[in-house]
């Protein structure tokens, strides 16, 4: 369905979500999101003077790499 980067301490994590049609005590499909990579932010301090757009620009640019190689990977 789709992928979601979140950052947590000095990582960005790269979450993918999936449609589970048969997970116990559901009667219906069920939305589950996976944390299938991350990547060291390398900074030093972490999050402590990074501001909260530098976070998204850092997490569009990281999932636009992940996108892209994506891409190249089905051509």
């Amino acid at each position: 369905m789709g992928y979601l980067v979140t950052i947590n301490g000095s990582y960005l994590n790269l979450w993918s979500s999936i449609v589970e049609d048969n997970r116990p005590g559901h009667h219906m499909p069920v939305v589950v999101w996976r944390t299938i990579d991350c990547r060291a932010t390398g900074l030093p301090e972490g999050l402590y003077k990074l501001s909260a757009a530098d976070a998204w620009d850092m997490g569009k640019a990281w999932l636009a790499e992940i996108l892209a190689d994506l891409e190249s990977d089905a051509a």
